[in-house]
């Protein structure tokens, strides 16, 4: 239990601290939003590719090659399944976008207001989540009797 509560606390001081470096590279250096998601996204790739994926091939798992995760097996899975490919794709657009929108608030306002704003997101998931959940099962009853 307090190796969970430490690795949350060290999660949400990294997500902090990011905060700050964009607000910096955004407010002090005029660094453009789309240039931060870029310089993001290629670090995220490096620092992945070669290093936390390679690592996690070589940890002991249940999975394929007794590897605790297989990039490889991944890449051709989606290279074999043009589904998995086209949600990959859509998933790596819809993350750039978020974080583009997400780098011009901060641009336009501040790192609080962007985490301010995050955190209404996610409440407003979870009441459309309640309201369809609502519905649906109203429905269901209905049909059931």
């Amino acid at each position: 239990m307090i190796l969970g509560i430490v690795l949350i606390l060290l999660a949400q001081l990294v997500s902090a601290s990011q905060m700050i470096v964009e607000e910096i590279f955004i407010k002090k250096h005029n660094v453009p939003p789309i240039q931060v998601v870029g310089m993001e996204g290629c670090f995220g790739v490096l620092f992945m590719s070669l290093l936390v994926l390679p690592v996690c091939y070589f940890i002991p798992g249940n999975g394929p090659h007794d590897s605790y995760e297989n990039s490889l097996d991944a890449i051709a899975q989606m290279w074999n399944n043009p589904a998995i490919l086209g949600f990959g794709l859509a998933y790596l657009f819809s993350i750039s976008f978020y974080n583009y929108f997400g780098l011009s608030v901060t641009k336009s306002l501040t790192a609080v207001h962007r985490t301010l704003i995050d955190a209404c997101r996610t409440m407003l998931v979870w009441v459309i989540d309640l309201i369809i959940t609502t519905a649906f099962s109203a429905r269901t009853a209905r049909l059931s009797t």
